[in-house]
């Protein structure tokens, strides 16, 4: 029988749900975005050829949410596919905030022409990046320590005596 969770892997589980809930809203937003521009627009969206992309788009997020959520719980029953699960997604995390660091301030100023060299939109952008780098790297170094790849049944059964025939 399995014990129960560490803490830690409890912490993780729900940091990972709450930060999956970002791309299934952004998701549905896209999605219904869409659908509501659709259905303004005189006979729907004048770019027919954007209609794959932003329902890929869409469905992307949704996947990528879906994924996260699925692995929270797997992490809180202690699946071991959960923990290899965290540690691809605590990589992919960790690759997506590095440009968003450098990115997103462009961006913003890009968009709204609000300059963000030294602004408070800039600060802000990069704290989130460096928030989101921070806890992927602590998800990589936290999954791949012995004690927690026991926790998830790995490394156990090569500690354990080989059974006699």
């Amino acid at each position: 029988m399995k014990s129960s969770p560490t803490a830690g892997v409890t912490a993780s589980a729900v940091v990972l749900i709450l930060i999956s809930l970002m791309p299934a809203f952004a998701g549905v937003g896209v999605l219904a975005g869409f659908v509501t521009l659709k259905a303004v627009t005189a006979g729907g969206a004048k770019s027919v050829s954007s209609i794959p992309a932003v329902v890929a788009a869409g469905a992307a997020m949704l996947a990528v949410a879906g994924w996260g959520i699925a692995t929270g719980t797997g992490l809180l029953r202690r699946c071991g596919w959960a923990r290899i699960s965290m540690l691809i997604l605590a990589a992919l995390l960790a690759c997506a905030s590095l440009p968003s660091l450098a990115v997103e301030p462009r961006l913003i100023r890009a968009v709204t022409g609000i300059p963000t060299v030294g602004a408070f939109p800039a600060f802000i952008t990069a704290q989130f990046g460096l928030l989101l780098l921070a806890v992927a790297v602590w998800w990589l170094v936290y999954f791949t320590r012995k004690s927690i790849r026991a926790q998830f049944g790995f490394g156990a059964a090569s500690s354990a005596a080989p059974p006699k025939p």
